[in-house]
């Protein structure tokens, strides 16, 4: 086990003080965020004269439109002297193994198998299925970047990096990181994702107040959208994209076997990475202030 002197913890000589959260601030900054986003809307809309705007999928719109909020939302805290907390090193990255990478590969897809059950059981309308194959699904390189990679980074910095962190301090872990994951799934403004978002963020949740890690939540979120986006861009070309799993396989035998596999992977997932945070000096770090 490697000496405490290898532990960064809450340094405060040589980093920010830690923010403390109660719920009712963490919700004040989801509002902030949503109001930040209405009026980056309306100056990328104003701004976007000369561009295909109902085509603003395939357009550096889309990248700008996603991130433009979360740079100005950034500003925000700066100006409150709160930024610097967001990056604030509260764990040795050293301590994270790479087998705990490795682990979360199977991970996630497991999950989404497991999960899609539920989510699926909600009809979803023709309208919102066209905004999502418009806004979510295109192929262009914007939206992929905007779903792979610029959404893991922002949205983690923000939920476990402002809103969990802050709330771990004057909560229990239990507490902050349902309350963390609620306010996730809300973000998404539907339950088609919003109920995966809750699952994905719990356990997103689990892993930051056990290694305290921004970089594994992002990996894990970088690694949730990725599979998702290439299991909708290789969907068999007369197949629904928008149907359950279920029917997608075509098959009850297949289907069953899929995912008893995925529920396995599951378990045993979880079961070797509980066993591997045990090991880590850095799930003795107090969580409540």
């Amino acid at each position: 086990m490697d000496s405490p002197s290898t532990i960064q913890e809450f340094d405060t000589s040589a980093s920010p003080q830690p923010l403390s959260l109660s719920v009712g601030s963490a919700w004040g900054y989801i509002g902030i965020l949503f109001l930040i986003t209405l009026l980056a809307g309306g100056v990328i809309a104003a701004a976007s004269h000369g561009f295909d705007v109902k085509n603003m999928g395939t357009s550096p719109l889309k990248l700008m439109s996603y991130v433009l909020p979360f740079l100005l939302f950034g500003l925000f805290l700066k100006f409150k002297g709160e930024l610097a907390a967001v990056f604030r090193a509260s764990a040795n990255q050293k301590q994270v193994p790479f087998l705990l990478y490795l682990l979360l590969i199977p991970l996630v897809p497991s999950i989404q198998v497991v999960l899609e059950p539920v989510t699926s059981l909600i009809p979803m309308p023709e309208m919102i299925k066209a905004w999502f194959e418009k806004e979510l699904m295109s192929k262009s390189v914007y939206t992929i970047l905007t779903v792979v990679v610029a959404a893991p980074v922002l949205e983690e910095l923000v939920f476990r990096g402002l809103l969990l962190r802050g709330m771990l301090r004057e909560y229990s872990a239990t507490k902050a990181i349902v309350w963390s994951s609620v306010m996730f799934a809300v973000f998404h403004l539907n339950p088609w994702q919003g109920i995966g978002a809750f699952v994905v963020g719990v356990f997103m949740g689990w892993l930051f107040y056990r290694t305290r890690s921004l970089w594994v939540c992002i990996f894990f979120h970088f690694v949730n959208n990725l599979l998702s986006t290439i299991a909708v861009h290789f969907t068999p070309a007369g197949v629904d994209k928008f149907d359950s799993f279920y029917n997608q396989i075509g098959n009850a035998t297949a289907y069953a076997l899929i995912y008893a596999a995925a529920l396995l992977v599951l378990i045993g997932s979880v079961f070797y990475l509980r066993r591997l945070l045990d090991t880590l000096p850095l799930k003795e770090e107090a969580a409540v202030a």
